[in-house]
């Protein structure tokens, strides 16, 4: 991940005479009324006790100890009047106060910057780590999806040999049962046609019976026929017994009593 900001030789210049020129206004904006209000009682001081009252009174001690003289004005050669002395180390000290405000509040905004950029910094290799961790785990999830799905496709695959496997089972098994069928028909229809015959076996077989065996009329008519004499016209009917016909056709002999004697055991 690329953190770094493009920024142009031009832009930095701007940027700089831009705060430049607001820094140099505030420097010389309190020189504007130090004529007037300050440098007049500067200037009617005749020692230095007075000049430290004043300085005191408009200057931060902060600068410098107050009324302090430089070693080399205390020199006769190097001596100056009073006066000019006093406005000089005011107006050093005056200047000095007022860039001191402004170097302060560059070193604040420098600090803050630079706290800022901390805080950033640590954001920003925080946003790194989890940017970092969050591409290992994509490169995981996706060895970890790549490997699913060649194992999904794998069991796809063998689901659809298996699937195909068993189609081609169940087409040899249809083939087999409509070869089955066929034959069960082709049974069936023969043993129709056999059953047919039977059938019609046992029909002829009853309507020859019904042909063989005598109505009442016919035997009623056999009857009569014995009864006067004729003996080649009789049809024998199982329900008559035959020592009845005996007895109405032959005489009665000694052989005849034998006879019907023999049929009275039977």
């Amino acid at each position: 991940m690329n953190t770094a900001i493009d920024t142009s030789e031009e832009e930095i210049l701007t940027w700089v005479n831009d705060n430049k020129k607001a820094f140099i206004k505030d420097f010389f904006g309190p020189f504007h009324d130090i004529f007037d209000h300050y440098l007049l009682e500067v200037v009617n001081c005749k020692k230095v006790d007075e000049y430290i009252e004043v300085e005191q009174k408009y200057i931060s001690t902060t600068i410098s100890k107050p009324g302090k003289i430089p070693i080399r004005l205390n020199k006769t050669e190097m001596k100056v009047p009073a006066v000019y002395y006093f406005l000089a180390l005011f107006l050093i000290k005056w200047a000095g106060a007022h860039t001191q405000c402004m170097i302060e509040t560059l070193l604040y905004r420098e600090r803050t910057a630079e706290v800022k950029y901390e805080q950033i910094k640590m954001q920003n290799a925080e946003i790194l780590k989890n940017f970092e961790d969050l591409e290992n785990f994509t490169a995981d999830a996706s060895l970890t999806s790549g490997l699913m799905i060649q194992d999904l496709e794998n069991r796809i695959r063998n689901l659809e040999a298996d699937v195909i496997a068993k189609e081609r089972i169940i087409l040899e098994k249809n083939e087999a049962n409509n070869i089955l069928w066929e034959k069960i028909k082709a049974l069936e229809t023969k043993e129709e046609k056999s059953t047919g015959q039977v059938t019609n076996m046992k029909i002829d077989n009853k309507t020859q019976k019904k042909k063989k065996r005598p109505n009442n009329k016919k035997r009623k008519r056999a009857r009569s026929i014995t009864k006067t004499g004729t003996i080649t016209d009789i049809v024998i009917d199982k329900k008559i017994k035959i020592k009845n016909i005996w007895k109405n056709i032959l005489p009665r002999s000694h052989v005849t009593s034998h006879f019907m004697m023999y049929l009275g055991d039977r």
